[in-house]
């Protein structure tokens, strides 16, 4: 019997490899993440290296600020929104200003994306109370968010929205080497 307290998923390397190719965000991260409960030898390794060959900075955009916006619409209710929804709102937010910054997959792990130069000393602070007050409360614990926090974080998802297009071009990439990947990983097992 499967443990209650794993999030196990898998896709076959085929439809992997198809959805990599064209810049899948849950792939993506998945790769990135600091937790391996098992891996083929050279697997990971060799497919976090693609990801900059095939990684859409337009498209991550449009991910990433539509996801906040929607967790907004969603959740914030009288000013109120509740503390797990509200990282949600965040990370796609930093998400964006990364990219907007690098043009590159941003960091799965959420501290990663709260560097010296992607939020101020002010939104530092805010962010770590918040931090705090999510480890001592219930995630479905309810938070204020106050109004200029509230216009201000839709007022930068407003500007993603058309800073998407002027974000650096998709670049082309081979379905050669994704083939060479698939021929080597399934001869190998």
């Amino acid at each position: 019997m499967l443990s209650d307290r794993l999030d196990i998923n898998g896709w076959d390397l085929r439809k992997s490899l198809r959805l990599f190719s064209k810049c899948n965000l849950a792939l993506n991260e998945w790769l990135g993440s600091p937790i391996i409960y098992s891996e083929a030898p050279g697997f990971r390794d060799r497919f976090v290296k693609m990801i900059p060959r095939y990684f859409n900075s337009i498209g991550a955009m449009h991910h990433y600020r539509s996801m906040a916006d929607r967790t907004i619409a969603e959740n914030l209710t009288d000013g109120r929104i509740t503390i797990k929804k509200l990282f949600y709102v965040l990370r796609p937010l930093l998400a964006c200003r990364w990219i907007r910054q690098t043009a590159t997959q941003p960091p799965t792990e959420f501290e990663k994306l709260t560097t010296p130069t992607s939020i101020t000393a002010e939104e530092r602070g805010w962010i770590t109370s918040l931090l705090k007050q999510k480890s001592a409360t219930a995630e479905a614990e309810s938070v204020e968010l106050d109004e200029c926090k509230e216009n201000n974080i839709r007022s930068e998802l407003d500007r993603y929205k058309s800073d998407a297009e002027a974000v650096l071009i998709p670049r082309e990439s081979s379905a050669a080497e994704l083939d060479e990947f698939f021929r080597e990983f399934v001869l190998k097992a």
